[in-house]
């Protein structure tokens, strides 16, 4: 395995709701696991009502009894809920997986200042994201020539997995 220039590197997978994100994160994620690269995910939603944690369970008590934080861990896990007046910066997210992979794959985050794969289906409205900077790559399930307004970039199809994560890798 060609070595990851010893400092972790992100790549965020942009495009609109149903493109096959991440699908193609979970499949990228298997293809580094067969090459002996440990990676970690970061999604970025901007679902204002999500929950992560169960009404009626001990953590929830706790959340809504007015805790800032609360962590729950089970042999080999740990699960974090912690409050926040703002969004936690990426960098800092990062942070949290430091030393422990060796890539993430961030799903979202379309405006941060890292390189962005665009994943597009043509019957979906690119709209905003023919504004975002940054794209090293767009992957799609059709050909590029079926496709409006795709970025001068390097073109890979949902099933090609290996050649994009190579692409990736810089191999």
């Amino acid at each position: 395995m060609k070595e990851l220039k010893g400092k972790l590197q992100i790549v965020s997978f942009i495009g609109c709701s149903n493109s096959g994100k991440t699908t193609l994160i979970a499949k990228l994620i298997k293809e580094f696991a067969s090459r002996g690269i440990k990676t970690g995910v970061i999604k970025h939603s901007n679902i204002r009502d999500f929950q992560v944690d169960v009404e009626g369970k001990d953590t929830w008590r706790y959340a809504q009894a007015g805790a800032v934080g609360v962590a729950m861990v089970i042999s080999g896990k740990v699960f974090i809920l912690k409050k926040t007046s703002n969004e936690v910066p990426l960098k800092e997210i990062v942070n949290f997986f430091s030393g422990d992979v060796d890539f993430i794959l961030a799903e979202g985050y379309k405006q941060a200042e890292i390189p962005k794969v665009e994943v597009i289906r043509p019957e979906v409205d690119r709209g905003v994201l023919d504004t975002i900077t940054g794209r090293i790559a767009v992957v799609s399930d059709s050909p590029p020539e079926e496709l409006s307004g795709v970025p001068e970039v390097p073109f890979f199809r949902l099933e090609d997995v290996k050649e994009l994560a190579d692409f990736l890798l810089g191999e």
